[in-house]
């Protein structure tokens, strides 16, 4: 669910979407000036780019709330002297 989800997000920012017309503006042999090549690497490397910062994002809040959240029965024993 997280590629769809960040697709989605990252093509609601205008140049995303401007890059994207462009791409499928360069598909059309009689308009194209340029390789679709041209236009799909920029647009393929800023989108995979940010949803690596976003995945890891993601992956450090989660990590983060987890452990914040614990249970207060799961505290760390830090005092072993009633033990022995």
């Amino acid at each position: 669910t997280f590629l769809p989800v960040n697709l989605f997000e990252q093509f609601q920012e205008v140049a995303n979407t401007y890059f994207l017309f462009l791409l499928i503006l360069q598909l059309i042999p009689q308009i194209s000036s340029l390789s679709w090549f041209t236009t799909i690497v920029p647009l393929v490397l800023v989108l995979s780019i940010t949803a690596v910062k976003d995945a890891t994002d993601d992956y450090v809040s989660v990590c983060h709330t987890h452990t914040h959240t614990l249970p207060t029965s799961c505290k760390m024993i830090t005092d072993f002297t009633h033990f022995m």
